[in-house]
């Protein structure tokens, strides 16, 4: 997928919902070779918290995303 204007609005807005507490620390996936650049750039510019691009997994394509998704939902399953 690659990023446009509304998507990045939505991301922008998952990242200051995250920021402020309002998001449990479940992996958030950016699907696409394209987030990685865009992550990359908000990196260098330091509009974006380290922290939060740390939580934003960059794969790829959908079977990585659904690989991050699964191992995160069976580790919180095996926490509690």
């Amino acid at each position: 997928m690659k990023p446009r204007a509304g998507t990045m609005a939505e991301v922008a807005n998952l990242w200051a919902l995250r920021k402020a507490g309002h998001v449990p620390p479940r992996p958030f996936v950016l699907v696409g070779p394209a987030w990685a650049q865009v992550a990359s750039q908000f990196e260098a510019l330091g509009t974006v918290d380290a922290n939060l691009l740390e939580w934003s997994v960059r794969v790829p394509g959908p079977r990585e995303a659904v690989k991050v998704v699964r191992e995160a939902y069976q580790e919180e399953r095996a926490h509690g």
